[in-house]
């Protein structure tokens, strides 16, 4: 059976979503805690509860997402049509949590937060399953994955521009940040969301594809010692990662005096978007040098590891954990090339 690629046009028009997609996070973690309990006068201590309120939400709509996202098959595609739906519940929740008015409460946030979380997941897990399906062949989603993983750098300097341009202007405040921000996921999601659902294509689904279970895929998934050492990884480096864009702006502001953080922000994430080749060619070749990219990638960059590893036909950057274990455990395309996490059998 030859492999199916997308053409260079399709590849560059799927990843093109993952720059406004990418706008979001920098501002949530950098400048909206800082925004509420500055400019709102919310305690900081409700700002970080109702987060992990939102965030524990997720452990829930996760799995419903993206076994939705399995199991529902309209004609327009089970990947495809998610795209309105979750745009337009994503902008709705982004716009009002960055466009308070000046009284606006603990429940307020806790609201707007739970509806932008909610859009997110529904345009993200159907979006990188999408991406996962779009070839059969190790190194066709290998490029896939540093198409968007460029796309998703852009972004984030973008984020990060934007702030900077805006804290450069006299008298300008988190409020003007926040709102320059929303307007540019404003005209720049919809774009690319439209051009991902007119150009790229979804590949047939199988009618008899057989499925498994939640819980016998979660039993295998905890059998699989090599998987969990990956799992370990991500948590341990979203974690951290998430403690210093949290405490970031603080430290810059209160302990060191930068009057623009936004412009080291520049600087941090051009260099991440010059790594993106050389994390693109860790995950090709020879096995050897796929080992090597996987071994430097663990610790420092847990997108390029999961771009590296074949996990069925998903790659398994940032997917749902639950549909990421079903796919990878009912796919029969589980043989690789080179892999430290061998395939998840279900009795």
């Amino acid at each position: 059976m030859s492999a199916t690629h997308p053409t260079r046009w399709q590849n560059l028009a799927y990843g093109a979503l993952a720059l406004p997609l990418s706008t979001i996070g920098l501002p949530l973690s950098i400048y909206l805690a800082p925004f509420y309990a500055g400019e709102i006068g919310l305690p900081l201590a409700a700002l970080g509860t109702a987060m992990l309120l939102a965030r524990f939400a997720d452990m829930i709509t996760d799995p419903i997402i993206g076994t939705l996202s399995d199991r529902w098959r309209p004609r327009i595609g089970r990947r495809r049509v998610w795209l309105p739906i979750g745009v337009s519940t994503l902008l709705i929740g982004l716009w009002n949590l960055f466009n308070p008015g000046p009284q606006a409460s603990f429940g307020f946030f806790l609201l707007w937060l739970a509806v932008m979380y909610l859009g997110f997941t529904m345009t993200r897990l159907p979006y990188y399953a999408w991406g996962g399906e779009l070839s059969t062949d190790y190194d066709g989603r290998t490029r896939i994955a540093a198409t968007r993983q460029t796309f998703s750098i852009l972004g984030l300097v973008i984020s990060t521009l934007i702030p900077a341009l805006v804290l450069a202007r006299k008298g300008a405040t988190g409020a003007d940040v926040l709102h320059a921000l929303s307007l540019s996921s404003l005209v720049l999601m919809p774009l690319a969301a439209i051009l991902v659902f007119a150009v790229v294509p979804e590949p047939a689904t199988v009618a008899d594809e057989p499925r498994v279970a939640l819980w016998p895929g979660v039993r295998a998934m905890a059998r699989n010692g090599p998987f969990r050492r990956v799992l370990l990884v991500l948590l341990l480096g979203y974690t951290a990662e998430t403690f210093r864009q949290t405490i970031t702006l603080f430290f810059a502001r209160d302990a060191i005096g930068a009057s623009n953080v936004g412009a080291v922000y520049v600087y941090y994430f051009v260099a991440g978007l010059c790594a993106v080749p050389l994390w693109r060619c860790s995950g090709q070749g020879s096995a050897s040098t796929a080992r090597w990219g996987w071994r430097w990638s663990s610790p420092s960059s847990p997108t390029a590891l999961c771009s590296s590893c074949r996990m069925g036909r998903w790659d398994c950057s940032r997917c749902s954990l639950s549909s990421r274990v079903r796919v990878s455990a009912r796919s029969s395309s589980c043989r690789r090339r080179w892999s430290p996490i061998p395939p998840i059998s279900i009795p």
